[in-house]
């Protein structure tokens, strides 16, 4: 599993995603951290694209909107 971000990374922390990703494997029901760093301007939604491959298809993709 690797990720993006369509509208730029302002708030997570690119050394901890290095480390992180991309995934070997993530199960169903697990989750991955990652680090964010906010200030007073910070944006309250992002828009993450994450793209996997699994059983089903070579080429999946989902855009989250997680917010902090």
């Amino acid at each position: 599993m690797s990720l993006s971000f369509p509208d730029g990374n302002d708030c997570l922390v690119q050394s901890d995603i290095d480390s992180k990703f991309p995934l070997e494997t993530l199960d169903t029901l697990q989750s991955v951290e990652l680090i964010a760093s906010i200030s007073l301007g910070s944006k309250s939604k992002h828009s993450i694209k994450l793209t996997w491959s699994d059983d089903f298809s070579d080429h999946n993709e989902k855009v989250v909107y997680p917010t902090i």
